[in-house]
């Protein structure tokens, strides 16, 4: 369950793939200025349709055991107490937070948060979204009984069960990065107790049986359960084998993040610029670095300069076009682009992104190449330090 899509993939029993299915993108919303939402109901209606797509491609004989999701972090959705959404999907790309994190950094809150958590200050984690709607929208703090990140609000609506994993927790930034367990002193500072967020249970864990209606809807098997996955960097390293100190991964989606492997929780070896998280394989963390939303900017670009102007063509056929004029683009046109979700030394999404040095004689296919180049001076940067 992605920022920008959901996919599915069935495997058989010795791990071969039968059939793969994706949903449409679903759309970002962006009220105010820096704000990103998504409708949960949007990202919901994604997962069922991706289930029933892979499980017709599979075939009429397959009996499926269990699912598991692999899902994007940092995103917040309030409910009520039933699991209800009440507001949309506050995403990580989302901005609304800037003031605050710079307030508490100002206060020498950094450490002190990095140190429990594992997280650096960042706008668009869970932690400093509740913390703001605590301040500016009393309506939705007052009505809020529980916080979902995108992973759990699916796990629920699954099977009714309120229930994360430890690199989902670890990625809304309210989890205790030593312990495995929600922090009080974190919590405390959003401004909830640990009682309004799912219980954390190990990845691997069997959460619960499908509920019948959502079989009926999929074709899913009758006892079908849902077993407890993680934060979608974390199982990428996982498939890849990255799982010991020492291997690296690069992750280009939505967002780029550059992940290693430590063989502890202890931050004192860990540069500043980096995060740490909850590995999926046992007695492992994840050490990452995002760099931002740069595959949004190329997928913005694609909609609106391919898409917009022949929306009955698929993925397939608009990158296809669009590597065929990429191959007629140079580098050093004195074009460039800044990133939605800022640059190297800006990370928060106070930017508005755009191109500079654009002239009348650049095409689509030169503004193009400028996002993807910023994408490799993005990662330049991040790998020289």
């Amino acid at each position: 369950v992605g920022t920008s899509s959901t996919k599915a993939v069935v495997f058989d029993l010795s791990g071969v793939e039968l059939s793969r299915a994706a949903s449409h993108p679903y759309g970002l919303d962006s009220p105010h200025t820096s704000w990103i939402e998504q409708d949960p109901e949007e990202v919901w209606q994604a997962v069922i349709a991706v289930i029933r797509d892979a499980l017709k491609q599979s075939g009429p004989a397959t009996r499926v055991l269990a699912l598991c999701i692999a899902a994007q972090s940092g995103s917040l959705l309030p409910a009520d107490a039933d699991g209800n959404p009440i507001y949309p999907i506050i995403t990580w790309m989302d901005g609304r937070t800037h003031e605050l994190v710079q307030q508490w950094q100002s206060e020498g809150l950094h450490e002190q948060v990095r140190s429990i958590s594992g997280w650096s200050l960042h706008p668009g984690l869970c932690l400093p979204t509740i913390a703001w709607l605590r301040q500016n929208d009393e309506e939705t703090y007052a009505a809020a009984r529980h916080y979902f990140s995108v992973n759990d609000f699916i796990a629920h609506r699954l099977t009714g069960q309120f229930c994360t994993n430890p690199s989902n927790g670890g990625g809304m930034q309210l989890a205790d990065i030593h312990t495995g367990e929600w922090s009080e002193t974190i919590c405390a500072l959003a401004g909830i107790t640990p009682d309004q967020l799912s219980r954390i249970q190990p990845s691997g864990a069997v959460i619960g049986e499908i509920k019948a209606e959502i079989c009926r809807t999929t074709g899913l098997s009758r006892q079908a359960v849902l077993v407890n996955g993680g934060h979608d960097q974390g199982c990428t390293a996982l498939g890849l084998g990255i799982s010991n100190p020492g291997k690296l991964l690069l992750a280009c989606g939505t967002a780029w993040v550059v992940t290693g492997v430590a063989a502890s929780s202890n931050m004192q070896p860990v540069p500043e610029a980096l995060d740490v998280n909850f590995h999926i394989a046992p007695q492992r963390w994840t050490i990452s670095q995002s760099l931002g939303g740069l595959g949004a900017s190329l997928e913005w670009w694609h909609n609106l300069a391919w898409r917009s102007v022949d929306d009955q063509a698929s993925n397939e056929e608009i990158y296809a076009a669009l590597d065929n004029e990429l191959d007629q683009t140079k580098p050093d046109s004195g074009l460039y682009f800044l990133p939605l979700t800022g640059g190297h030394d800006n990370p928060a999404t106070t930017r508005r992104g755009g191109f500079a040095g654009l002239q009348l004689s650049h095409r689509r296919a030169d503004m193009a190449r400028a996002i993807m180049e910023s994408a490799a001076f993005e990662l330049r940067w991040a790998l020289d330090a």
